[in-house]
Order: structure tokens, then C-alpha cells, then sequence
């Protein structure tokens, strides 16, 4: 059983992503779906205006 503190993280998670995908609607259901969330620990980002393949690394 699902506590209800996740079950309504999962139904907002849900109605967001058919605010922004409606044709999610038209989906068939499938109970294999799955709803995974990426924590990135470190990542890079690249800035051009400095230089040609500049790039840092930022941690969260």
C-alpha cells in the first residue's frame, strides 16, 4: 500500500504531465507504467561565451 503522502505527490505528478502532454489522455493504461525521479548529484554545463567547449561542474 502506497502511504498518502506519496499517493498525492503521484497524482500531482500525473496531472502536471497532462497539463503539459494532453495527448497522454488518449493513452491506453498500462499498469507497467512507472514514474521515476532524477536526483543529479553533479553535473557540467557548457558556456560558449567564455570559450569554445568551456564547461564546469556544478554539485548540487
Amino acid at each position: 500500500m502506497v502511504p498518502e503522502r506519496i499517493h498525492v505527490k503521484l497524482l500531482k505528478a500525473f496531472q502536471l504531465m497532462l497539463e503539459k502532454f494532453p495527448f497522454m489522455i488518449d493513452m491506453p493504461v498500462d499498469n507497467d507504467n512507472m514514474l521515476l525521479k532524477v536526483e543529479p548529484v553533479t553535473a557540467y554545463y557548457l558556456d560558449y561565451k567564455k570559450v569554445f567547449g568551456y564547461r564546469d561542474m556544478v554539485s548540487y
